[in-house]
Formats: structure tokens, C-alpha cells, sequence
């Protein structure tokens, strides 16, 4: 890596990466800018930095949503949403009443 921010990664196989992400990459990853991945760890919905400005190539994974969660897939959180997005569906809750 030349310069700041001038990081290229192969997205070809996710799990080729480095098991260790520099800032730099993560941003690059994400295509993020670096105000964004700070307000999404102080909101919990990023993993924090194992050192400073180095993160776990698994954890960006899932929670970029690049890489499921692993364990039965059965049990998987996507799944549920999933299905309660279609139940409301069938049910008619998302539909907006008709102007008379």
C-alpha cells in the first residue's frame, strides 16, 4: 500500500484475504468512508479493531454480510427475517390503504 486510502482487494473469494484487515482495507472492503465505520462501531453494528486499525478478516465478513454466520443454518438470523418479511407480506401489513 503506496498512499492512503489507495488499497485494492480481490473480492473474487472473500476467504483469500488477509485473516488480518488494516483500517484502510476495511474502508476499501466496505467502500465506506472513515466517519461511516466509526459511527457504526459506536452503534454496535461493527466489530471493534483487535489493535489499533487491524480487524478480524471474519468479523468485517459477517458483518458486512459477506459471510454467514457459522452453525446450522436452521437456526441462521438472516433466515428468521426472512420469514417474517414474508409472513407481513401474505398478511397484508405493508400494504398502504388505497386514497377514495
Amino acid at each position: 500500500m503506496s498512499a492512503r486510502g489507495s488499497t485494492t482487494l480481490d473480492l473474487s473469494n472473500p476467504l483469500a484475504l488477509p485473516v488480518r484487515l488494516t483500517t484502510c482495507e476495511v474502508l476499501a472492503l466496505a467502500r465506506w468512508a472513515r466517519a461511516t465505520l466509526t459511527r457504526r462501531k459506536k452503534a454496535g453494528k461493527f466489530p471493534k479493531p483487535v489493535e489499533r486499525g487491524v480487524y478480524l478478516r471474519d468479523e468485517v465478513l459477517e458483518a458486512l454480510g459477506l459471510l454467514s454466520p457459522v452453525g446450522n443454518h436452521e437456526d441462521d438470523k438472516f433466515k428468521e427475517a426472512t420469514d417474517a418479511f414474508h409472513r407481513d407480506r401474505a398478511t397484508g401489513k405493508r400494504r398502504t390503504p388505497t386514497a377514495v
